[in-house]
């Protein structure tokens, strides 16, 4: 079903039940930009910093070596998967605080083959994807409420085939069940809004990135209670991948590190959004951006060691609440292991933050370099 939408209203480890923790120093600095018209001016400035708490949280009973933690709300419950599904299939999950082995409750599509939980909202309410047991091995989007799950597939949705399949993913939902993801449409990948209030009869809605950037593909990552959407893109153009944000029919790239390789993977009701991007060493890191102070923060598990396990290189930050509470995932030779990792912060002792003041005294003014986010606002394309 489609319909016209206004969406501007609407691994410390604990697998084996061991526990440790870290806590770390993240260096930030903040840039401030003032936009006027099509181009900005920066002015830099340091920002207060940030500690965070970091716990390692790997499945209980399943895969040691892969986890990744995608989502988390308010309560602290967590949605991820484990297995890398080659070896072991994709198993998902949500775990609650105090993130024991005891804590974990398997989320699992009926009958399918692999199931990933990528996304919770403050209801309890999760989403994410399933690969079903056909021979193409189709991707499925789905949401999971009331106890019950119930498929998610937009109606565009190119047919797949053995080598290719049809694929939908659901990735972010708010509180009044607006769901995020992509599909691959006939062309190419798609961005879809989704509205779940009566999960059996979705509304499906694109998620358009504007032509002048040309985009090859589109994916929706999160939604918050503001409706305003996190996601990323393929600019065909200067063949990179740019995060961005829309908010009604206000849309801002985001390309931070070398301008290759930035995705903004979920946000919460702060103006906080969290991701990834390539740095100017060639690394990949996890960020903390909010939109509204232009203020990013860098964040690096205390445990990544810049190795590459599975696919997974460096920090990823894919999910944070309104507690500024972070999960993601990182990488290190542990195995090799990919390991899921919550970030809390927490409040330093004064001594400690009298030893940060005198160092900020000798650091000065520090500049900070990245492409300039800019504001662009275009009509916004409701329904077809």
């Amino acid at each position: 079903m489609r319909a016209t939408l206004d969406i501007s209203s609407i691994r410390v480890k604990l697998s084996r039940g061991n526990t440790t923790m870290r806590i770390q120093f993240v260096s930030v600095t903040a840039a401030a930009f003032a936009v006027l018209g099509s181009s900005a001016t920066l002015a830099t400035t340091v920002a207060t910093p940030t500690y965070y708490s970091f716990m390692t949280i790997n499945s209980a009973g399943g895969d040691g070596d892969f986890t990744q933690l995608l989502g988390i709300n308010n309560a602290g419950t967590i949605a991820g998967y484990f297995g890398d599904g080659s070896v072991v299939p994709n198993n998902g999950f949500t775990v609650a605080p105090p993130y024991g082995a005891g804590n974990f409750t398997a989320e699992n599509f009926p009958d399918a083959a692999q199931t990933q939980v990528v996304g919770i909202n403050n209801t309890g309410a999760t989403v994410g994807f399933y690969i079903d047991t056909t021979a193409a091995m189709n991707n499925h989007g789905f949401i999971y409420t009331g106890g019950r799950f119930y498929t998610v597939d937009n109606p565009l949705t190119a047919p797949g085939s053995v080598g290719s399949p049809s694929v939908n993913q659901l990735l972010g939902i708010n509180d009044n069940n607006l769901a995020v993801g992509f599909y691959t449409g006939s062309t190419a990948q798609e961005g879809e809004l989704v509205n779940l209030s009566s999960p059996g009869s979705p509304i499906f809605l694109p998620v358009t990135v504007p032509a002048a950037f040309n985009p090859v593909s589109t994916t929706a990552t999160d939604i918050n209670n503001s409706n305003v959407i996190s996601g990323f893109f393929t600019n065909g153009t200067a063949d990179s991948v740019e995060g961005f944000i829309m908010n009604g029919d206000t849309f801002i790239p985001l390309n931070f590190g070398n301008d290759t390789n930035t995705m903004a993977l979920g946000l919460n009701n702060k103006d906080q959004v969290v991701g990834s991007y390539v740095n100017d060493a060639g690394d990949t890191v996890g960020f903390v951006y909010n939109w509204l102070t232009d203020s990013l923060e860098t964040i690096n598990d205390p445990n990544a060691d810049g190795s590459t396990a599975f696919g997974v290189e460096g920090t990823i930050v894919n999910g944070i609440n309104d507690k500024g509470q972070l999960v993601g995932f990182y990488a290190n030779t542990d195995g090799p292991n990919v390991n899921g990792f919550l970030a809390t912060p927490v409040v330093p002792e004064p001594s400690t933050w009298a030893m940060m003041l005198l160092g900020f005294a000798g650091l000065g003014l520090v500049g900070y370099r990245s492409s300039r986010p800019r504001a662009l606002h275009f009509a916004a394309k409701a329904g077809a």
